[in-house]
């Protein structure tokens, strides 16, 4: 073991986690620091990878809260999921914006993907009926967060209308309401 000032050094190497703790509290606590042991490009990625994290742990608290406010059924996740973005679109929590930004990146896109078809894949709804409304509803919360100011009238509508398609006794698309019925 040698002495450096205040540093010690071992020969052997610490643990990786204890490393990134260090790491992570460097580069949160001292810009300076993170300044210097990265380039920009790499400081600018961990300061979108900390707002896309503190983004998915707020929504996922807002989303157990709706899911305890949400009845048993077939598309319970699917349902919590579209009130708890709808009602983000309306409030415009702060961060929204840079948020929006973040889904831009194909990075954040695939995580977020990954984190709602997980959180929704209790469901007992058919698959392709959760994925058109989970798409709906994230393009109008992106719509909405790029927006000077939200439409509450449009978000109330989409709302009702998605939550109206998860009530639907058979849960399916077959027999999509604004669609016509196709001929062979």
């Amino acid at each position: 073991m040698r002495h450096l000032g205040p540093f010690v050094c071992t020969l052997e190497a610490p643990a990786p986690q204890a490393l990134q703790r260090v790491h992570a509290h460097a580069l949160q606590s001292h810009p300076g620091i993170a300044r210097r042991l990265h380039s920009p490009q790499a400081h600018h990625r961990a300061r979108l990878d900390a707002l896309f994290e503190r983004t998915v742990l707020a929504f996922r608290q807002a989303m157990v809260v709706a899911l305890d406010t949400e009845p048993p059924g077939a598309a319970r996740h699917l349902r919590a999921y579209l009130r708890c973005l709808c009602d983000n679109a309306l409030h415009r929590p702060k961060g929204q914006l840079a948020a929006a930004a973040l889904m831009a990146h194909g990075r954040y896109q695939a995580i977020w993907a990954d984190f709602i078809g997980e959180a929704c894949a209790y469901d007992a709804c058919d698959a392709l009926l959760s994925l058109h409304c989970r798409a709906a509803a994230q393009t109008l919360w992106m719509q909405q967060a790029l927006q000077r100011h939200a439409n509450p009238q449009r978000i109330a509508q989409m709302k009702d209308h998605l939550l109206a398609l998860t009530e639907r006794p058979q849960h399916s698309l077959a027999h999509w309401p604004h669609e016509p019925h196709c001929t062979h």
